[in-house]
């Protein structure tokens, strides 16, 4: 079966590469940019896979992969105070890991060295310190006045992504199961074209102004 969306998949992998191949003023704003195309292109790729199979639970996570790209995707063109601030979270998320696992004996060593990385790279942060919380892709759908399609959408796959009981009896019948992963590919697909055209827009304009 062709992938959905090809033409728009092809022109965006093109376009990561030709960045990727050149050197340019802000590589932290194209970094986010094109990590957030090539998750994109992955998921979505994914998605289809687990359609073919009429797996629930594999399209409702990919599904909701989308969805979160979709958002974090709209929030960073608005601004490159935006991009900055998504690239920073990388640094809050890396934080958040060293506590966890700091509350488990056994890997001190590591995780002072992780502490002095994580220091370190302190002063490069913009937006960021060691106070801040990462970024709630609910709160940014807010910001962006997408709450409602957001909350709606995010529930819905959340209810088959996990083993609820819900899930666990709803998908029973193989009917059911087709029309669930019908519902999630098709508004996934359409969402995910506005994703890559956005992408391949903004990057199209960077190397054109280049």
């Amino acid at each position: 079966m062709p992938l959905p969306l090809k033409a728009e998949a092809d022109q965006l992998a093109h376009l990561i590469d030709l960045v990727n191949s050149t050197n340019y003023d802000d590589q932290r704003y194209l970094t986010v940019l094109c990590g957030l195309g090539a998750e994109t292109l992955r998921a979505f790729i994914a998605l289809q896979t687990a359609f073919s199979q009429v797996a629930v639970n594999d399209t409702a996570w990919q599904a909701r992969n989308l969805l979160e790209l979709h958002i974090w995707t709209r929030y960073i063109l608005v601004s490159e105070e935006n991009a900055q601030r998504f690239y920073e979270d990388a640094w809050i998320d890396g934080n958040d890991l060293l506590a966890s696992f700091s509350r488990h004996p056994g890997h001190e060593t590591e995780i002072a060295e992780a502490r002095k990385v994580s220091a370190n790279s302190l002063p490069n942060l913009c937006f960021v310190d060691e106070n801040d919380r990462f970024l709630r892709v609910g709160s940014v759908a807010k910001e962006l006045g997408a709450s409602s399609q957001f909350e709606t959408l995010n529930k819905l796959y959340s209810k088959f992504v996990h083993v609820t009981s819900f899930a666990v009896l709803t998908r029973h019948s193989p009917q059911t199961r087709q029309k669930l992963v019908d519902s999630f590919e098709t508004a996934s697909t359409q969402m995910t074209k506005e994703t890559l055209t956005m992408i391949s827009e903004k990057l199209q304009a960077i190397v054109t102004a280049k």
